[in-house]
């Protein structure tokens, strides 16, 4: 996902495990604006083609360290809020 990082995502799930979580998926688009892909979402469901779950969420970056969160946080498009 980082390709799409900050974006929002629609994607079709195809496999989940045993908790019911998503393992596996296809895109099936990607814009700057959720209200754009829940336009592209609620056309799907309206068509009735998408006979398996879906996932709309914003990509976002993962950070593993305080190291790796530091450098995300430096990255253009990242927004910090002061607290």
């Amino acid at each position: 996902m980082a390709k799409h990082s900050g974006k929002w995502v629609l994607i079709q799930i195809t496999e989940s495990d045993e908790g019911g979580w998503p393992v596996q998926g296809v895109l099936l688009g990607w814009s700057l604006s959720r209200k754009r892909m829940s336009e592209v979402l609620l056309d799907k469901l309206r068509q009735g083609v998408m006979p398996r779950p879906y996932c709309l969420f914003k990509a976002i970056p993962r950070a593993r360290t305080l190291t790796e969160f530091r450098e995300i946080l430096r990255r253009p498009g990242i927004e910090t809020v002061d607290a």
